[in-house]
């Protein structure tokens, strides 16, 4: 069951809302009632409170139950009520002084999906009812409970009484005041801040080698001294060719995140997520033996807190229904499918929004059309995830509501499922469009893929598509790490001001200090289940865009390190100073979230290597350089291997095969134009060059595959997920303990 006696020495608080007289007539009056709510009413809403602020908590002691207040200050102070004796002394003036441990779930009561009925290992028969029932809320007499602690003093930081905030990147105090489930996540924030700096110096390397390649491409000379390579129109209401000179500066550009050496990133970022993760664990596990938590086990723990507010507990036992498991997952796939949907809808708003600006009388939006539409695009597809966030979570606890989980810690890991599920598919879909589909299924000049017959879809630029790519990936993850960042603490910053200075006027003062300081807390921003859900499925989110997509966005790692860095302190600040003190929580590791990174970075690895091969050029200038080029005959040696290559990627197509007739705005006549793929002159068809190509494109996403799994495989064969230390310090438990029994067994037996 484990230590149930490392929790400490807390205060309950219920704060009313009616006046003293008003609160008083009621207990006169409804004493009966009362007395039936101890026992009879289960738990309906309870909301718990935060610290103080600049204190220290301190626990330790056994559990058991002190002195009961309502918090009613002056004449009522010291009154006492008739009732059972093991309900202590009831008084309406003290705050609660009692002695709470806090070994297992948060539950909102009997029947309640989210778990056992209790608050932690706290089992108090009081808190049936007595807190939030149904007929103490009728009567308007209940507004808050609130979870307080033994507090002293600390220095204070800064110019006036604020917390010790860099307390918390300590795990102790953290852990004594917070519970272990908060200590870990930020343990585990640390500790992979600390492991994203390997990851950003070579992001960054690589991104400033590439500078040296700048002017140097072969393959941007070439584009930029194209000067009579005439392009088709990339849309039929520009009606105009252009050159391929005109895209000097994108060629460039682009070759800065399309080039040799984002192969060796991706598998490095492959390696660099299975070493995390074994470290990781292996901190986990020095971490969990420290706290003598080492063999805890939640489900035990959850069972003995049934056991202790309810002997005659009955065991649920698992249950399955194919039925309601087939409901859900169709469901789930009716929701993945309109989140794909959304995907689409972007598509559509990009082809649109080209038609607009092409036809803008602003001369920058026409020159740098496709720059827009993607800036443009990205926000759009910001706004949606910003949204959607919030449909997936209530669709996610609704089908979790369907599914009656027995537990608590079932519900958790089945809800993070889901969620995490939902919100995968709504970050990344429009992601997956731009590195898999845009510009490979459009068709060819003259025969265009439309949407609704008018609207023709996008196309890559010749170089490719990888920067388009890299600009999305770095306006969403740039305004997930700063906007985002800004309204996850602006926002309880102002709620706790407005409802501060609406509760808690300026020159109020009380009597009592104690209720004073209860008061102020008040005013602290509530807390629930998610608090530090929603602080993870950030993490899990942003640990996304540092893997998934990494091989065209090398400095995701650098931008999400600086962000942590910031996101630390601001989580900090805000349960300290902001928010109302977290129910303490027992574990031993941050749960499902651990599988959710394992899925993640398998996911990476597939991830990457498509990109490699199909978004990126370099599976085609690989074979060129060995197959097609100059250097595959042998000949030549003292030309560039990737002379000709552009030439080598273009098609030809014939003007006089438009079925509209196109004015060339040129002085020449344009008898043929390129365009981006392999296709044969006569009748268009693909060319065996890209038959060739794609077969060698999916030999090479199997061999990169395989490679960077079987990498992560002997990694985490190398580094064991649990340190000798910890594995030693066990087994000397494990063999003090039986030889307590065995000495213990020969005693009795000698009697």
């Amino acid at each position: 069951m484990g230590d149930l006696r490392n929790r400490g020495e807390g205060t309950w608080g219920l704060v009313l809302t009616h006046s003293c007289a008003q609160r008083a007539e009621f207990l006169r009056n409804n004493w009966a009632q009362w007395r039936d709510i101890f026992y009879k009413q289960p738990i309906d809403t309870i909301r718990y409170r935060g610290h103080r602020r600049g204190r220290r908590a301190q626990f330790g002691g056994p559990q058991s139950v002190g002195r009961l207040s309502l918090g009613v200050p002056g004449q009522w102070e010291g009154a006492q009520f008739g009732g059972p004796s093991q309900w202590g002394r009831l008084s309406l003036g003290a705050p609660v002084s009692g002695r709470a441990q806090f070994g297992g779930p948060w539950s909102m009561g009997r029947g309640s999906v989210w778990g056992p009925q209790s608050v932690g290992g706290l089992s108090l028969g009081v808190i049936r009812g007595l807190f939030g029932g149904p007929r103490l809320r009728e009567a308007r007499v209940s507004s808050s409970v609130c979870s307080l602690a033994k507090l002293e003093p600390v220095a204070p930081w800064g110019l006036g009484p604020r917390p010790d905030v860099s307390l918390l990147l300590l795990l102790s105090p953290h852990r004594n005041y917070f519970g272990e489930k908060v200590a870990l996540y930020f343990a585990w924030l640390g500790w992979y801040t600390v492991m994203l700096v390997p990851a950003a110096i070579t992001g960054v390397l690589l991104f400033l080698s590439s500078f040296s390649l700048f002017h140097a491409s072969q393959i941007s000379k070439e584009i930029c001294e194209a000067n009579e390579t005439i392009m088709c129109p990339l849309q039929d209401h520009q009606h105009k060719y252009w050159r391929l000179s005109e895209t000097c500066t994108f060629a460039k550009l682009t070759h800065l995140f399309d080039n040799e050496g984002t192969v060796f990133f991706a598998i490095f970022m492959a390696l660099w997520a299975t070493v995390f993760l074994e470290f990781w664990k292996r901190e986990r596990a020095r971490t969990a033996a420290s706290w003598k938590l080492y063999g805890w086990d939640e489900d035990q723990e959850e069972l003995a807190m049934e056991l202790l507010n309810n002997p005659a507990y009955e065991l649920q036992k698992h249950q399955h229904s194919y039925l309601r498991s087939s409901a859900i997952l169709i469901f789930s796939l009716v929701l993945i499918c309109l989140l794909i949907g959304m995907a689409h809808v972007l598509v559509l708003y990009r082809v649109m929004v080209t038609f607009f600006f092409s036809h803008s009388a602003l001369p920058f939006l026409e020159q740098r059309l496709t720059t827009a539409v993607v800036i443009t695009g990205a926000l759009v597809h910001y706004i949606i995830i910003v949204v959607m966030t919030k449909v997936n979570k209530k669709v996610a606890l609704k089908l979790c509501d369907f599914e009656k989980p027995r537990t608590f810690s079932e519900r958790e890991r089945k809800f993070t499922i889901k969620f995490f599920i939902f919100q995968l598919f709504t970050h990344f879909s429009s992601l997956v469009y731009t590195a898999f589909f845009l510009g490979r299924i459009n068709g060819h000049p003259g025969n265009q893929v439309k949407i609704g017959g008018q609207w023709r879809l996008e196309e890559c630029h010749p170089s490719g598509c990888m920067m388009d790519l890299f600009v999305q990936m770095a306006i969403i993850m740039g305004l997930k790490q700063t906007v985002s960042n800004c309204v996850e603490y602006l926002s309880p910053w102002l709620t706790y001001r407005i409802r501060k200075l609406r509760e808690w006027p300026q020159g109020r003062r009380l009597h009592d200090p104690n209720l004073e300081e209860w008061l102020k807390n008040y005013s602290l921003n509530e807390v629930n289940i998610f608090s530090l859900f929603d602080e993870f499925m950030d993490m899990m989110v942003q640990y996304g865009f540092t893997t998934i997509f990494v091989a065209a966005f090398p400095l995701a790692p650098l931008l999400a390190f600086f962000s942590n860095l910031i996101e630390i302190r601001l989580d900090a600040i805000k349960m300290v100073r902001l928010q109302r003190r977290l129910v303490p929580r027992k574990a031993n590791d941050i749960g499902t979230w651990l599988q959710v990174l394992e899925a993640i970075g398998v996911l990476a690895v597939i991830t990457n290597g498509m990109i490699i091969a199909f978004t990126s050029e370099f599976i085609p200038r690989l074979m060129y350089k060995y197959y097609y080029g100059p250097c595959s005959r042998g000949s030549n040696v003292t030309a560039d291997c990737m002379t000709g290559y552009v030439n080598h990627s273009l098609s030809v197509f014939r003007t006089k095969d438009y079925k509209d007739r196109i004015p060339s705005q040129r002085t020449e006549h344009v008898t043929e134009c390129r365009y981006r793929d392999y296709r044969n002159k006569v009748d268009y068809s693909y060319s065996s060059e890209f038959w060739f190509l794609l077969a060698s494109r999916l030999a090479f996403v199997i061999l990169f595959e395989h490679v960077a799994l079987c990498g992560k495989i002997i990694a985490a064969w190398f580094v064991p997920d649990i340190p000798q230390s910890v594995k030693n310090r066990v087994l000397e438990e494990k063999f003090e303990n039986l030889c307590k029994k065995l000495r213990l067994s020969s005693r009795v037996t000698d009697v």
